[in-house]
């Protein structure tokens, strides 16, 4: 077996298209391919689930310096699929859990935040693909917090200053912004904000900016 991640990546493309993925959906693949081959090659070059974990657990983005939720997204989902494929000769694509599928907040407030947005969201009528993205987003979020040991949004916060930021894709500004906004509204309100309505003047925690 061929465990080059170009070798790989072969595989894992063709599956793909056969399974109908739609050509942005392959590109998005493509270029976490691309980043995942230039980090195995220049550790010895063949793929192995020890280099995939390393791999995935880069989630800073080194044009920010932050945390990013698409980016973590995206390095597990083709590190899942590459390690199927060493573990079983086979490609598995099968559906992920909402939210990514991803690691999940552990805090009992976290967990029952997360659950309560999901279901704020379904009540507002959102689509499934646009409940999923914001999933991934509010979930990374909440494990970025505990991962900096804050288990709760009872005080304020804030994302340091880190100068320009690189341009975003469509919709994932929006997706990055809203979502920890939207969170901290649910707590503190009982409702995410919705454009249109008047800020609550008596806000006590706000959200990252």
């Amino acid at each position: 077996m061929d465990m080059t991640v170009t070798g790989i990546a072969s595989v894992v493309v063709a599956e793909l298209r056969a399974a109908g993925y739609m050509e942005s959906t392959i590109g998005q693949y493509e270029k976490t391919i691309k980043a995942l081959r230039c980090f195995v090659e220049s550790r010895g070059g063949s793929y192995t689930p020890a280099l995939g974990a390393a791999f995935a657990a880069l989630t800073i983005s080194p044009r920010t310096g932050r945390f990013s939720a698409q980016r973590r997204f995206d390095y597990r989902r083709l590190v899942g699929v590459f390690d199927s494929y060493v573990a079983t000769g086979r490609v598995d694509l099968s559906c992920r859990k909402r939210g990514g599928g991803g690691p999940r907040p552990v805090s009992r407030e976290f967990t029952v935040l997360a659950a309560a947005w999901d279901a704020d969201m379904g009540d507002r009528g959102l689509a499934p693909a646009t409940r999923d993205a914001y999933g991934r987003v509010a979930c990374g979020y909440l494990v970025f917090l505990e991962s900096r040991g804050i288990d709760c949004l009872a005080a304020p916060v804030r994302q340091p200053d880190a100068g320009p930021q690189r341009p975003r894709a469509p919709g994932e500004a929006g997706q990055v912004q809203r979502a920890p906004r939207e969170l901290h509204d649910l707590q503190h309100h009982g409702r995410p904000h919705q454009p249109g309505q008047r800020a609550d003047r008596r806000r006590t925690s706000s959200a990252p900016r």
